[in-house]
């Protein structure tokens, strides 16, 4: 405790503002958005950032580009919802870059312990959520009941339960990432039992998506660990997880329900025309939102599956600028691969859970994920 309270004290007001922004994600998105717009201010405005910013950003010639023609192609089609998430990108992209000025490994840290910290208590919330739905459902909260729509399972102060879960998800690498690090027995019995919390949480979101990058997430980072005996115990009781599934498929919640995945298809069909219409700059975000009026189609504010949702909302150069600020970043990550292996496998871990989700959710555009995850990614400039 008292090593605690020495670094705690040490900590400079760069990293309590860092600290804020890493709590304020599991608060509700509006107290999100005002932690945001009032943190910026203060380091644009109190700090002179901008300096800073241009200086130490990775990338920025490309994202500031981006969101301009995000914001041009918004006002054009009269998307004002495109245009609100557009601003809230750039805020969350300015403060990206004040952290890659100021992050460094003693603060990276305790952003890792703060978050599993700050996702156990909105766990507990997520418990009395389930409590609440399960019985206005008719159902007993032991009944473990899953309902179908995303708005009537746990989602606690996220959007909905497939944002949820992603965060889970990511939440979880972090854990296993703290848990190979540690050698205290004490620490690895106290990551387990947070561990298992979290992926129960995951199983009551109902999110199926959510549990095929875990699948992928354990193997890369014991890799990165070179835990290789551990790797051969995974594989093990992988395949007899599978087996167990195959015998006993209601293990997994709402696993044979295959409406929502018929319903992809619907929705990639619409998103495609919507393509067609505009295949250079697209409408801007949520663009999809837009198509309803025009097609008829299933009501919601993206195309479930990030690859076709960024040509629809961006069109095809708006997505090649995207595409240069992403070969930026994996350029500097993949020099952590020999330097640093451990903080490699944990960006390559979280890069898989949002990719994989991604095939069937939209797992880029909720600033709250989006703000975890880039902290996570662009965390290679502590090691510069």
């Amino acid at each position: 405790m008292q090593t605690i309270r020495n670094d705690l004290r040490s900590f400079s007001i760069h990293d309590w503002i860092i600290l804020a922004m890493v709590t304020s994600i599991f608060l509700p998105h509006t107290l999100f958005l005002v932690a945001l717009t009032v943190l910026d201010v203060y380091i644009l405005w109190k700090d002179k950032m901008i300096p800073t910013l241009m200086e130490n950003q990775t990338g920025k010639k490309y994202i500031y580009l981006f969101l301009l023609l995000s914001g041009i192609v918004s006002l054009i089609n009269v998307n004002g919802y495109g245009l609100t998430i557009t601003l809230g990108f750039l805020g969350l992209f300015t403060f990206i870059g004040y952290y890659q000025g100021h992050i460094h490994e003693k603060l990276f840290m305790y952003i890792i312990e703060w978050t599993t910290l700050c996702s156990l208590i909105n766990g507990m919330y997520a418990l009395v959520q389930f409590a609440q739905i399960s019985h206005a459902g008719g159902y007993s909260f032991f009944d473990f009941h899953i309902f179908n729509s995303p708005k009537r399972r746990i989602m606690t102060t996220f959007q909905n339960a497939n944002i949820y879960a992603l965060m889970l998800d990511m939440v979880l690498a972090c854990i296993l990432y703290r848990f190979l690090q540690t050698k205290k027995v004490s620490l690895k019995i106290w990551y387990v039992i947070l561990a298992l919390f979290q992926f129960g949480l995951v199983l009551l979101t109902g999110c199926r998506s959510a549990l095929v990058p875990l699948v992928i997430v354990i193997p890369i980072l014991l890799i990165c660990f070179r835990k290789k005996i551990l790797l051969g115990v995974y594989c093990l009781c992988l395949v007899g997880l599978l087996a167990l599934i195959i015998h006993m498929p209601t293990l997994i919640p709402r696993f044979d329900d295959t409406s929502t995945i018929t319903s992809r298809f619907t929705i990639w069909s619409y998103a495609w025309e919507g393509i067609k219409q505009r295949p250079l700059f697209g409408r801007g975000p949520w663009t999809f939102h837009l198509l309803h009026p025009i097609y008829k189609n299933h009501i919601g504010s993206h195309a479930h599956n990030i690859y076709i949702d960024m040509v629809l909302s961006h069109g095809i150069v708006g997505t090649g600028i995207l595409a240069g600020y992403v070969g930026v970043q994996i350029q500097n990550i993949k020099k952590l691969y020999t330097s640093h292996r451990t903080l490699f496998g944990l960006i390559l871990a979280l890069t898989s859970i949002v990719a994989v989700m991604g095939l069937v959710d939209g797992t880029i555009e909720p600033l709250k994920t989006m703000m975890f995850f880039m902290m996570i990614v662009t965390s290679y400039s502590m090691k510069k």
